[in-house]
């Protein structure tokens, strides 16, 4: 028996430690229209990326957010009022190197308020591509659809070793002679 949970998590082992790793994936830049920015006055609307300054934005602009091997490193947008500070905007270079539109309609308590296009194969965003609009309150869209088929296979493997070893603990109790109470001849 500990042979097998040795053997199992040798197997696994590598699935584990490269589960979260992105690969060296090219991905392409992608552009950021910003839009609307007059719309969040008093406030300041910044822009920049992890490690470097950011960049203060004040008309309506475009942005290019880098695409590069691996995991992206997010774009960080967010604005500024004296002390105040809206929540933050992540955004990341998509896949396919699409164009994203931002239209802000201003701040309300301290959070951005903005609707966000996204254009189909590095067009220009327009208001018929996939719109979502609302504001940043930190909350998850849910679970993607690789995740749900991650979890189902895993539940299924899971009750398929439970049934295995279910099984193969009544096999070996039935080979050996053992006979459980009211459950044979006396």
């Amino acid at each position: 028996m500990q042979k097998t949970i040795l053997l199992c998590l040798i197997v696994m082992l590598p699935f584990i430690v490269f589960a979260d790793m992105p690969g060296n994936k090219p991905r392409p830049s992608s552009v950021l229209h910003l839009k609307n920015i007059d719309s969040l006055k008093p406030y300041t609307l910044l822009i920049g990326n992890y490690g470097n300054s950011f960049l203060q934005i004040t008309a309506d602009t475009d942005y290019t957010i880098q695409g590069g091997y691996g995991a992206s490193r997010p774009t960080i947008l967010f604005a500024v009022n004296k002390d105040k500070n809206t929540d933050t905007l992540y955004l990341n270079a998509d896949d396919e190197g699409r164009s994203i539109e931002i239209t802000f309609n201003g701040i309300a308590e301290d959070r951005l308020i903005y609707s966000r296009t996204i254009a189909a194969n590095n067009e220009t965003a327009d208001s018929s591509s996939n719109t979502v609009a609302g504001n940043i309150s930190g909350k998850g869209t849910g679970l993607s659809n690789n995740n749900k088929w991650l979890i189902g296979i895993s539940l299924a493997a899971l009750a398929a070793l439970v049934t295995w070893f279910i099984i193969k603990k009544n096999k070996a109790q039935k080979n050996a002679g053992i006979i459980k109470p009211g459950h044979g001849n006396v």
